[in-house]
């Protein structure tokens, strides 16, 4: 049996899709979106996350690191990220877990194993199973033997994605999914490059022939201000899900500052977020009264 790495499984999810929903978020992404809330799902590897605020001071992290890669002075504690490969040992001996490993080997039984414990409620809510990340779309091999089971339990399947994929991957796939949540982050390539560092042309495309093939999908569009919520951009969007036949619903996600403490504990700069106001309400309100003006189904998720 075939495994994925696994950045976390988190239960009762409501933001993921209809009704109450397991969310399993997968390791890797081939963008890098400047405001990523899920910062540790973009490597591919396991890596190591510090919570420097558990820490106890015994300093058995020090005498476990192989590489030397912990530093303890007067008045701080620190990794140099240089020298250290994720390897864990570190965490092993830390039992406040002010360091800990993101990123476990997982093969489907142990998945399903987790998915399983609230079957009553998926049934209650009409809710399910969504497969984030990272891009999931990226183990689409296995998407398709844990996918099969997810199905065979009778719970529905929707699949997060930002879609910067070949379209052979959604075909090993298709047949499974219930509903795609589909990530338009700008329809203008130099902005789109910008926020995540790719062209937004296969994006496009892949979502034009999944609307082709009439499988339900959600468009799911991260707003912050002053980046991508110009009138430019809001009609540019609002005229291309015109054109898309299976778009159910239009989701409008203002940028936040939550992730703050993900990006300390693995000494990432997150400045571009926390350094301007978070997306004014007004704002996401005047998008979403452009889009149902147009006919839409829209609201703020």
């Amino acid at each position: 049996m075939s495994g994925a790495l696994i950045s976390r499984i988190q239960r009762f999810s409501l933001h993921d899709g209809d009704g109450v929903r397991t969310t399993v978020f997968f390791k890797g992404c081939p963008l890098h979106c400047r405001w990523c809330h899920n910062p540790e799902t973009i490597t591919p590897d396991r890596i190591l996350m510090t919570h420097f605020e558990k820490c106890i001071g015994c300093r058995a992290c020090l005498e476990a690191c192989p590489h030397k890669a912990i530093v303890f002075d007067e008045n701080r504690h620190f990794v140099k990220r240089e020298l250290c490969d994720s390897c864990g040992r570190c965490a092993e001996v830390c039992f406040p877990e002010a360091m800990t490993i993101n990123g476990q080997y997982c093969d489907v039984g142990e998945i399903m194993k987790e998915i399983d414990k609230d079957k009553e409620l998926y049934a209650l809510s009409k809710g399910g199973v969504t497969l984030s990340g990272g891009e999931p779309m990226l183990h689409a091999d296995f998407i398709r033997e844990l996918g099969s089971a997810i199905i065979e339990r009778g719970y529905t399947l929707f699949i997060d994605t930002a879609g910067y994929v070949p379209f052979r991957e959604f075909e090993k796939i298709n047949d499974l999914v219930d509903t795609y949540l589909y990530d338009i982050k700008s329809m203008n390539p130099d902005t789109h490059r910008f926020i995540t560092g790719k062209d937004n042309a296969l994006i496009l495309e892949n979502v034009r022939k999944l609307s082709d093939l009439g499988k339900d999908i959600i468009i799911r569009m991260p707003i912050m201000e002053d980046v991508n919520d110009s009138d430019e951009n809001i009609s540019a969007a609002i005229a291309f899900i015109k054109e898309l036949k299976s778009v159910r619903q239009i989701d409008i996600l203002p940028i936040h500052k939550l992730a703050s403490a993900k990006y300390r504990s693995l000494d990432l700069d997150y400045s571009f977020v926390e350094d301007r106001k978070e997306t004014d309400k007004t704002v996401i309100r005047k998008i979403i009264e452009r889009f149902v003006e147009n006919g839409m189904n829209a609201k703020e998720n």
